[in-house]
């Protein structure tokens, strides 16, 4: 799972075919419980876990960054991360995948054309559950580390200088994760990164 897909899959499963299952998701009137747009997510999901970030291109976001909107996708993206769901942690598989909408949430934000599909008001939601999160896992467990990227991310993308949603409870949480013993070196260096570039004055 998240291995990459030969080279010549994407003759048949590249940019058009994505283009057209994000229009399945924003677009399907018909689909009135919404099963098809979530097993179209789901596939998007899955179908993103096989790019590394830096190393060589991302159809996904490719396809995402030429749309001037996709509410949809964003919206029930966002409540898969409020819940802190993942399609593909249902079952045990090792060694386990990298949680789908994490990296998802990651990818997008890293972005700054994928980024700007996120209304302001979206990204103060993501803020307060990145508060949330971060604050209830404690040192030492991966999965922290995982929302401080994303934080990193988010705040870097989205002009936070010009809202500060949350600005005390995230230096108050990024202080204690500085100050706990022994300290988690990998959270020490990027709550560092985010304090040096968006809390110091």
């Amino acid at each position: 799972m998240g291995e990459p897909m030969p080279l010549s899959h994407l003759d048949q499963l590249g940019s058009e075919f994505l283009c057209f299952i994000l229009d399945g998701i924003e677009k399907n009137e018909t689909d009135e419980d919404e099963t098809l747009s979530d097993l179209f997510l789901s596939f998007l999901l899955g179908y993103n876990l096989q790019f590394t970030p830096g190393i060589g291109s991302n159809v996904v976001l490719e396809c995402l960054q030429n749309r001037s909107s996709a509410n949809v996708f964003t919206s029930k993206l966002l409540l898969m991360f409020n819940r802190e769901v993942d399609p593909f942690r249902l079952f045990p598989h090792e060694p386990a995948p990298k949680h789908s909408v994490l990296k998802m949430m990651i990818d997008l934000f890293d972005n700054e054309h994928t980024a700007a599909l996120f209304y302001t008001n979206d990204v103060k939601v993501v803020i307060d559950i990145l508060v949330r999160m971060i604050s209830d896992l404690s040192p030492g467990e991966q999965k922290r580390t995982v929302y401080l990227d994303l934080c990193r991310a988010v705040l870097n993308a989205c002009s936070y200088q010009d809202h500060r949603h949350r600005s005390q409870d995230l230096n108050n949480t990024f202080t204690r994760i500085q100050e706990e013993i022994p300290p988690c070196n990998e959270d020490v260096e990027l709550v560092s990164v985010i304090l040096q570039r968006h809390f110091v004055t």
